[in-house]
């Protein structure tokens, strides 16, 4: 143990006896001050009256509590200095008022305390009767007689927790419906519309964004712009948290851009830096492993794949070979 770590070890010890000795002697004052000088006593055999001493201990943790509520530096160390008769006046004053300022502090936090389970109780009953509205206009057969955005103000009331929860559900239902069952996937955007909108003091989550953007694409009317805006969102959040993997954003983002091409609708070449942001995310996304063995999997031009095709056309306006983005098999593909 090096003598400096002493040195303040032994004036950290000093402080405190200080402010101990101090707050004992404020306590008796308060005793003097109220006429409660009484030595220790029993009043009966059950009982023990610890008279001014009390107020003594009392006025040693009120002298304790005065300077963790109190701001301001304190400093012992100098006698003669101004800042250590600040320091003991404030242990005196701590100790002098020490009952009230326990009592102060115990009133606080347990006030603080019954709040924070009050709200508790109040965020688990609202959890209780969002999770049940949402599973219910989810899954219901019949659509749920509630306009959409009563249901979204009612799904930002809930916690992170429901929240996630809600987000899952609604991810399974917009990825088993998306290509048969529109209607029912139609569902989950005002879903996923409350839950992107979170306040500043929740995290975003890039999947919200993501699963908003893959719903807005597949819909009956498909909404390109709006979708793209929320995989780029999807996108930004993904790389800023140095998240692997959901090259399904860029692959999504590539057909909204595609059918945001004029020059693709007359058939014509994309501008430049259009053209290479699309390229770019078809790179990324036939680089992902999975998305590629999937698509070759279940995607064809001969079975109709709109998005397959969308591709398709767009790289040979632009004579662009899908061997040069990563899906070769496409080059020799014919639509149906």
């Amino acid at each position: 143990m090096t003598q400096s770590y002493k040195t303040l070890m032994l004036g950290a010890y000093s402080d405190v006896i200080i402010i101990c000795l101090m707050g004992i002697f404020g306590g008796f004052v308060y005793s003097l001050q109220t006429g409660t000088v009484t030595l220790p006593h029993r009043d009966n055999k059950n009982s023990l009256n610890l008279g001014f001493l009390a107020n003594c201990i009392f006025g040693m943790a009120g002298a304790i509590v005065i300077f963790l509520i109190v701001p301001g530096d304190f400093d012992f160390s100098n006698p003669k200095g101004s800042d250590f008769i600040k320091s003991v006046a404030t242990a005196l004053i701590g100790g002098w008022g020490g009952l009230a300022l326990v009592e102060k502090v115990f009133s606080s936090q347990f006030s603080e305390l019954e709040k924070k389970l009050k709200e508790k109780e109040v965020q688990e009953i609202t959890d209780v009767k969002v999770l049940e509205t949402a599973n219910q206009y989810l899954n219901s057969s019949t659509s749920v007689q509630m306009p959409e955005r009563d249901l979204q103000e009612l799904i930002k009331t809930a916690s992170p927790a429901v929240k996630a929860t809600i987000l899952n559900e609604a991810q399974r239902l917009r990825s088993e419906n998306w290509n048969s069952n529109k209607t029912k996937m139609e569902r989950t955007i005002p879903v996923f519309e409350a839950i992107s909108e979170a306040p500043p003091t929740e995290d975003k989550n890039h999947q919200v964004f993501g699963q908003l953007g893959f719903a807005l694409k597949d819909k009956t009317i498909p909404d390109y712009r709006a979708a793209k805006e929320n995989l780029d969102k999807a996108i930004e959040l993904r790389n800023s948290a140095n998240t692997g993997g959901f090259a399904w954003y860029e692959f999504n983002r590539a057909i909204c851009n595609i059918h945001l091409d004029n020059n693709f609708k007359r058939q014509t070449a994309a501008e430049s830096n259009l053209r290479e942001l699309i390229t770019t995310d078809l790179r990324i996304a036939f680089a992902d492993n999975l998305l590629l063995e999937r698509l070759e999997k279940n995607a064809s031009l001969s079975g109709g794949d709109s998005d397959i095709l969308a591709i398709k056309q767009w790289l040979d306006v632009n004579n662009i070979s899908g061997e040069s983005v990563g899906i070769g098999w496409l080059d020799a593909a014919k639509a149906a």
